[in-house]
């Protein structure tokens, strides 16, 4: 395969995604002993996106804030515990 080379071609900003993201705004929302549910779609086999999503987003987060999650009937449950 042969790739064109061009010039003069602008380099787009860096947009920061998580900063408009749901799960970032609620993570960044909850207060400690708060909890919310991530659903998961039925029939849905990859949790772990779901997981390495809310994983992701955490880091983006504070060290200082630590969450809990469990894997429950309707989905994940996200509780603050820090």
């Amino acid at each position: 395969m042969k790739y064109k080379i061009e010039d003069n071609i602008p380099i787009p900003s860096i947009t920061k995604k998580h900063r408009n993201n749901a799960l970032f705004n609620a993570l960044s929302s909850l207060e400690v002993g708060q909890s919310f549910v991530i659903p998961i779609p039925d029939g849905t086999t990859e949790v772990h996106k779901i997981r390495n999503n809310l994983n992701y987003t955490k880091s983006k987060l504070p060290k200082d804030i630590k969450f809990a999650t469990r894997e429950i009937d309707l989905g994940i449950r996200v509780w603050r515990t820090q």
